[in-house]
């Protein structure tokens, strides 16, 4: 439960996929042990219902449920989740009344589309914050745009007490500094990982990230014993015969994060990767993937990275279709060996 401290609304806000079976229909037991294994893994806090839960196809039944599942199975971690999707006034109160009875800690309220009008907006979010006891933190969805508020309207809801947090997804340092000058106690959270470590530096509280969505027991031992700053991260870079894995990041024991990561790996290599949180990665990839297809400037990056590769785009989307968790595990038994990787460390000067 989030307390009246400020600092109870920081941290690590972990995203919760949703998990389907073959049909399409929800996998409520596996939703149960994905909510168990993320908080075993140290999150401070779980975002049930999210852009990345695929929540605007779920219907009101099946969200109000994944939120009750999430706020049983959480233990010491509170739950919030988004509750005004519905399209009508009338329906989002009815929407909100009803997630606050699920049992979670907090609720989400997403902008909306009302984000190009700073009166609408704030007029729009503070009187629905009037129909739960619930704080509240505020969501910039890019599913409904324009979602991007400015620093001003930010500034206004959260004088009035009721918000207490913002799901920042400007990009942008610009914006994120906009909402960082006028967040008072609240906490102003990160969703772009390339950004992170300057939207920390500059005042930012938290990260709500969709890496978090495969657990944030490494980064929060790295954050927690102060090895890295908040901008340690992976990335992946490929071209036609060869590949890039990279683990970046600052530190002040270098060395010791650079041993962590590799005892990770061989730990990996050694038991194998969780089949459903596989299954839960891959089908928000493909997911992704096949949304960029519909988006004109996407798809060319898309289709300009597979032709890097000597590929297609039709390529890359059937190869993560067919792909398993086998041939992943098989994949770590001749990818990031010792002998084959670089350890680059970059001092400051003195």
């Amino acid at each position: 439960m989030f307390t009246d401290k400020p600092e109870s609304y920081r941290g690590v806000y972990s995203l919760l996929l949703t998990p389907f079976k073959e049909d399409k229909s929800i996998d409520y037991d596996v939703y149960a042990q994905y909510v168990e294994w993320q908080v075993e893994r140290g999150t401070h806090h779980l975002f049930s219902v999210c852009g990345s839960s695929e929540m605007t196809t779920l219907t009101p039944e099946e969200r109000v449920k994944c939120a009750t599942i999430a706020a049983k199975h959480s233990g010491s971690a509170e739950v919030v989740a988004t509750a005004n999707l519905e399209p009508t006034w009338h329906m989002q109160v009815e929407e909100v009344k009803r997630m606050e009875q699920t049992g979670v800690d907090g609720l989400v309220f997403v902008s909306k589309g009302y984000a190009d009008n700073d009166q609408r907006l704030v007029e729009y979010l503070s009187e629905l914050a009037g129909y739960t006891t619930l704080p509240i933190i505020l969501y910039e969805f890019p599913g409904m745009q324009p979602c991007n508020m400015s620093g001003k309207a930010y500034g206004e809801l959260v004088k009035t007490g009721r918000f207490h947090g913002i799901k920042d997804t400007t990009c942008t340092m610009a914006g994120i500094k906009d909402k960082i000058a006028v967040q008072g106690d609240s906490a102003v959270l990160q969703a772009n990982i390339p950004l992170l470590f300057d939207a920390y530096m500059a005042g930012a509280r938290g990260v709500c990230a969709t890496p978090t969505s495969c657990g944030a027991n490494l980064f929060r031992k790295l954050y927690d014993e102060s090895l890295v700053n908040p901008e340690f991260s992976g990335d992946y870079l490929s071209t036609e015969g060869a590949c890039i894995i990279a683990f970046t990041g600052e530190s002040e024991t270098p060395r010791e994060v650079a041993q962590m990561v590799r005892d990770e790996i061989a730990r990996l290599r050694q038991n194998g990767v969780d089949p459903e949180l596989f299954t839960l990665v891959k089908n928000q990839m493909y997911g992704e993937m096949l949304a960029d297809v519909e988006n004109v400037d996407d798809a060319a990056e898309e289709m300009g990275m597979a032709f890097l590769k000597g590929r297609t785009l039709a390529d890359e989307i059937e190869a993560l279709a067919t792909l398993t968790v086998d041939d992943v595990n098989k994949a770590l038994q001749t990818m990031l060996l010792e002998e084959n990787s670089a350890y680059i460390q970059i001092d400051p000067k003195e």
